[in-house]
């Protein structure tokens, strides 16, 4: 078998610089989660799945601890707890996350992504922190919610129905697998509300409608994040 010359090992590592240019957002979001998972599951080498100790301190989701480390809202995005469960969220970023850097930009999509994350957490953990729980949750389905509810509304403006009526599907396949226990189904209902307000406010990478409705949902997220961080 012929071994391919210098000229296409370039061309093909040419190709794949491209793709990562062309989105920046997708392969920095998978890269992070595929490299804090390599480190989490190397502490546990003959298992798949990651101790609630080691994800705790790598910045787990805990009620008690998100007023004195309000960090652990974002730092749980890229955490996951096992294989399963990485693949699942890794095949959504693939899924999602190109598309919303082709249509809102990758600036925006990655803004959507972290911020509906954040949402997802806070959703969860909310309820949690007021009634006195401590439970971790980790994981990027917040941020992949957001980018559900985002999608399916940019493309219902620009006439793309077809495409959103394949956002509205995996919509309701995600509120089916929210009530699967050990599932979060807040962190997805938080990211998925939020995620919709960002598709009701953004229009295309060229131009931001940042009408009432997107002031409103900025001043409404930062008074949810002080509410919890300053309790």
């Amino acid at each position: 078998m012929n071994r391919p010359g210098p000229e296409a090992e370039v061309g093909a590592l040419r190709g794949w610089l491209q793709r990562v240019d062309a989105f920046p957002a997708t392969f920095g979001v998978l890269c992070a989660v595929l490299v804090l998972y390599g480190f989490a599951a190397s502490r546990a080498p003959l298992s798949t799945h990651v101790s609630t100790e080691a994800l705790v301190r790598l910045g787990a989701c805990r009620a008690d601890e998100i007023p004195q480390q309000p960090w652990r809202l974002i730092t749980a995005a890229f955490l996951h707890a096992d294989l399963g469960h990485l693949a699942c969220n890794a095949v959504g970023i693939l899924l999602l996350l190109p598309r919303a850097e082709v249509v809102f930009g990758s600036a925006r999509a990655w803004a959507i992504f972290l911020s509906c994350a954040v949402g997802g957490s806070l959703a969860s953990e909310l309820p949690r922190l007021l009634l006195g729980q401590a439970h971790s949750t980790v994981g990027a389905s917040g941020g992949l919610c957001g980018l559900v509810g985002a999608l399916y509304l940019a493309y219902r403006a620009r006439g793309e129905h077809e495409r959103a009526r394949q956002l509205r599907d995996w919509g309701f396949l995600i509120a089916v697998i929210s009530f699967v226990p050990g599932v979060n189904g807040l962190a997805h209902l938080g990211g998925v509300v939020l995620g919709a307000a960002w598709g009701a406010t953004l229009r295309t990478p060229a131009h931001a409608a940042w009408t009432p409705c997107g002031i409103l949902l900025g001043v409404t997220w930062l008074a949810a994040f002080a509410a919890v961080t300053l309790q």
